[in-house]
């Protein structure tokens, strides 16, 4: 009489031999990650306040005229925080006035932005905009009709930009958070950030197919991307 073979199960398998096939499978899912972040295009983050539009500028323009602030000194933008460019007393109306229902979704675009992104998008980029959850349906509203509808779907609300995996973050501030970012940043020119003299730097958007910094770090995006996967650990 035959007996039948019963199929071991994973209890039944040696430790040794467990640990084996254990390190093959890790290896075989950190080729397949690599394989698929080689096909994967270059993903460019694109903050929307003070990086495509004229958020702290109108702000300050607005509080000007509100009588409900009485500010003592001049003021500038000092700070990328628009409140913090006003004295503490001030900084709660401040806030009221781009929390009022429809002001960011009438903010002027700045000066060709909305060509560069277009042009990012047919060069073959992934780009993304990304803003804080506040005001998020009129800045949705804003993109909508600054941008074009296409660009609606790529808006991300997320109030930790360290999160977000992508190559490149432009942006008009440095950023913190709780993970160690995958982009490498480069920073918006605006006034108040000309002290930071390390960053890499995006001085306007009409020619920024031509400036150093963003094209350096895009290039070696490109060259990371087109590498070939880590060959597997060897086991036997």
């Amino acid at each position: 009489m035959t007996r039948k073979r019963t199929k071991p199960n994973d209890e039944d398998e040696p430790k040794v031999t467990k640990q084996r096939r254990a390190k093959r499978e890790s290896a075989k899912k950190k080729e397949d990650t690599a394989e698929n972040e080689s096909d994967s295009p270059i993903v460019i983050l694109v903050a929307v306040d003070n990086t495509l539009n004229n958020f702290n500028k109108q702000v300050i323009e607005a509080a000007k005229k509100s009588r409900e602030i009485k500010q003592r000194f001049p003021i500038e933008e000092r700070s990328g925080v628009v409140q913090e460019n006003f004295d503490e007393q001030w900084r709660a109306e401040v806030t009221k006035i781009y929390e009022a229902a429809g002001y960011t979704a009438a903010l002027d675009i700045l000066t060709g932005a909305k060509d560069a992104l277009d042009e990012m998008l047919e060069a073959g980029f992934d780009v993304r905009l990304v803003d804080t959850p506040e005001t998020v349906a009129d800045k949705l509203a804003w993109v909508k009709d600054k941008l074009g509808s296409h660009f609606a779907s790529r808006l991300i609300a997320i109030n930790d930009k360290t999160l977000l995996r992508g190559d490149v973050l432009i942006d008009d501030k440095p950023v913190a958070g709780l993970l160690e970012p995958t982009w490498h940043h480069v920073l918006y020119d605006q006034p108040y950030n000309e002290n930071l003299k390390e960053k890499a730097r995006l001085t306007s958007w009409h020619n920024w197919k031509k400036q150093k910094d963003l094209k350096t770090l895009l290039t070696k995006a490109a060259a990371a991307k087109s590498k070939p996967p880590p060959a597997p650990s060897s086991t036997s």
